[in-house]
């Protein structure tokens, strides 16, 4: 099998051989496939029956007429696919069996080579990302430590490292990282509740996120104490109040100790009651009953509040009834 040699030369001298398998010769199509039809031979003649069939009117006379046309049509057609399908196996078994002997002799080969060797590749590819990271994880150890920083870790600088990215500029990220670290640190030490805050910024790394987040969580406990302590007034108060209300009706009570008095609950009397009350249990007092009328007694129970009381006592007195404390 011949082969070829390219030879680059740069100032007469050799610098690169590549051997390049020539091809010429190897895989050569012969003969093209070779199909005898005679297809519009037997066009006119489909075309016609097809036709013929389409413009038969159905009817329950001519049923059976159609159905046998249709399914003559039918049994044509499946010949005719028939060796369709025949033709169609007869030309593509050449290249089938080209391709069969191709991946044997040549795909078989060249991929398992290729993947091998890609592998090859690739293992000393990641050997040198990782020196690139055992370099920059060095540094970045080296100059936390420097800073008294103590909670972050390599991993959080999210370092991209590639072929093509140079050591300085690995060690230039590591370094900006940790100085964000150290000003954030340093700004949380000049507010208040710096503990807590502390607490918010390891978990997120921004400081001011954390900050906003304690200042926010202080300012709702001082909302919530406020309130509190405006219920608070707002009960003390109204107890205050109850008790003055309570002390005026002891006061107003002591007054009328001497009075005639009501009971402190009382049923005030309706229609019916009224009207089943027996007859007089005393004579008219009156002399002249021409000029007075007659006087009767009723015994009832009076329920309201002290002012309720007030007003009745001063209506019983205006009017000139008398009333009797049981």
């Amino acid at each position: 099998m011949a082969e070829k040699e390219i030879v680059i030369e740069t100032t007469g001298e050799v610098v690169e051989s590549v051997d390049i398998l020539d091809t010429t010769g190897l895989i050569e199509v012969t003969q093209l496939p070779v199909i005898v039809e005679r297809l519009y031979q037997i066009k006119e003649t489909v075309t016609d029956r097809v036709e013929s069939a389409l413009a038969l009117e159905c009817t329950e006379d001519s049923k059976k007429q159609i159905k046998d046309e249709r399914a003559a049509l039918n049994k044509m057609f499946k010949e005719l696919e028939e060796k369709r399908k025949e033709v169609k196996a007869k030309v593509l078994k050449p290249y089938e069996d080209f391709e069969n002997l191709y991946k044997e002799c040549v795909t078989n080969i060249f991929k398992p080579a290729d993947t091998q060797l890609r592998d090859k590749i690739a293992a000393v590819e990641d050997d040198q990302k990782e020196q690139k990271r055992q370099k920059a994880l060095a540094y970045f150890e080296e100059y936390r430590e420097s800073l008294g920083i103590d909670f972050v870790s390599f991993e959080d600088v999210g370092l991209n490292i590639t072929l093509n990215v140079t050591d300085k500029k690995l060690k230039t990220a590591c370094k900006d990282f940790l100085d964000r670290i150290k000003e954030g640190l340093d700004l949380i030490a000049t507010q208040e509740h710096p503990e807590e805050i502390l607490v918010e910024y390891k978990e997120t790394l921004n400081a001011a996120s954390a900050i906003t987040v304690v200042k926010n969580r202080y300012q709702r406990i001082e909302e919530e104490k406020q309130r509190r302590a405006e219920a608070e007034a707002r009960a003390k108060a109204e107890a205050e109040h109850q008790a003055e209300i309570e002390r005026a009706i002891a006061e107003a009570s002591s007054e009328d100790e001497d009075e005639p008095s009501f009971e402190d609950h009382f049923v005030a009397p309706t229609a019916n009651d009224i009207s089943e009350l027996s007859a007089p249990t005393a004579e008219p007092v009156t002399e002249d009953t021409s000029e007075k009328p007659d006087v009767y007694e009723v015994t009832f129970t009076v329920k309201g509040t002290i002012d309720d009381l007030r007003a009745m006592k001063q209506l019983f007195n205006e009017r000139g009834m008398t009333y009797v404390q049981l």
